[in-house]
């Protein structure tokens, strides 16, 4: 629950700050400076009636430096078009209010993230200056209108949110032109429909998931099924371990009873099945108690937040926690199943031990 609830916390924060899949041009460059492309009202809606698109936003970015009093700070731009709003980004939307998209006018508003305002000292209705270095330094003065915490560490640290036109002016791009566009929705399917998406785009333009752009990320939760694999064999061990040592001790508990009933006849499958059903019960009940207890720390955690990370380093705050009933259920017929069969070892014990010898133990 731990480890699905993690990767599901992180991915669901990278998808709704870049997207599921990016619209990009074809020959893009390594830095923050966007090529323009643009997707016509007759594409952007045959893209946006495809299986498993939600939406599609435009935007572009541009390299700068912030000025606020003495303190400068290297930033990267991120210029939303008119399809952003403050609902689409409510979960990492803080404070204050959102930039004017809509509006004819062009007006110079930002939006900051907590720890940049926080690291800078400002506050909410400052002006600051942005810089861009194009062939010669380039000024806007700028008011800040709102506050956004992403909890991912280098978005929150470089990106100020502002209207996509005045990048395109800065750039002198055309009115309708983008960056690259986000696409939203399934990843699933976005991600198997890839080379369609691809055939349906201008020659300048392709389609790429967002778990190519970001392969650093991506990889690191990959990680995480390895580190999943580990725990639960180790506490299979563990478990199985237990079994194991308990039969043997029952065993060696009981063994003049053992002796008294080959005596009078006893067949060793009967003695078996009298272990294994006594087993089976030791291991049910222990199930059922760590069951309840794992659904105890579960609701716990999911509503009071009890256990923290730092955000920093794991970009969350705290330990997320998600129920799969399939994974829930397989993990315990898996763990059982491990169990029962383990158990034979020490029963195959008893088809050693001879009836006189059982007797005289003492």
């Amino acid at each position: 629950m731990i480890i699905n609830g993690f990767k599901s916390e992180v991915q669901s924060k990278m998808f709704g700050l870049w997207g599921q899949m990016q619209i990009v041009p074809y020959l893009e460059n390594q830095s923050y400076e966007s090529v323009p492309i643009h997707l016509n009202d007759t594409l952007r809606q045959k893209l946006l009636a495809m299986s498993g698109v939600e939406d599609i936003r435009g935007t572009a970015t541009k390299a700068g430096i912030l000025k606020w009093q003495e303190e400068l700070e290297g930033v990267v731009v991120k210029g939303l078009n008119e399809n952003w709003s403050k609902e689409k980004l409510q979960t990492y939307f803080k404070a204050g209010q959102f930039l004017q998209l809509s509006d004819t006018s062009l007006h110079n508003e930002a939006i900051i993230s907590d720890w940049m305002a926080n690291r800078l000292n400002i506050k909410i209705g400052d002006r600051c200056y942005l810089y861009f270095m194009d062939k010669s330094p380039r000024l806007r003065r700028m008011q800040i209108v709102g506050l956004f915490h992403s909890g991912i560490d280098e978005y929150d640290k470089s990106m100020v949110w502002v209207d996509i036109r005045h990048i395109r002016k800065l750039n002198a791009w055309k009115a309708n032109d983008c960056g690259n566009y986000e696409v939203y929705g399934d990843v699933k399917t976005l991600t198997k429909n890839q080379n369609e998406w691809n055939g349906m785009l201008p020659q300048n333009q392709i389609a790429v998931p967002l778990r190519d752009l970001k392969p650093q990320i991506f990889d690191w939760l990959e990680l995480q099924n390895t580190n999943e694999w580990v725990i639960l064999l180790v506490m299979g061990g563990v478990a199985i371990i237990n079994v194991i040592s308990t039969i043997l001790i029952l065993i060696l508990e009981r063994t003049q009873m053992l002796g008294i009933l080959k005596a009078m006849g006893a067949s060793e499958s009967k003695l078996f099945s009298l272990f294994f059903k006594y087993n089976f019960r030791i291991a049910l009940k222990g199930l059922v108690w760590g069951n309840l207890l794992a659904v105890l720390i579960y609701v716990v955690q999911s509503n009071f937040h009890l256990i923290k990370l730092d955000e920093a380093s794991y970009f969350v705050s705290f330990v997320p926690m998600r129920l799969q009933m399939i994974d829930y259920f397989a993990l315990n017929a898996i763990l059982m199943t491990a169990i029962l069969i383990s158990s034979i070892i020490p029963l195959m014990i008893i088809r050693s031990l001879q009836t006189v010898k059982l007797l005289r133990w003492s």
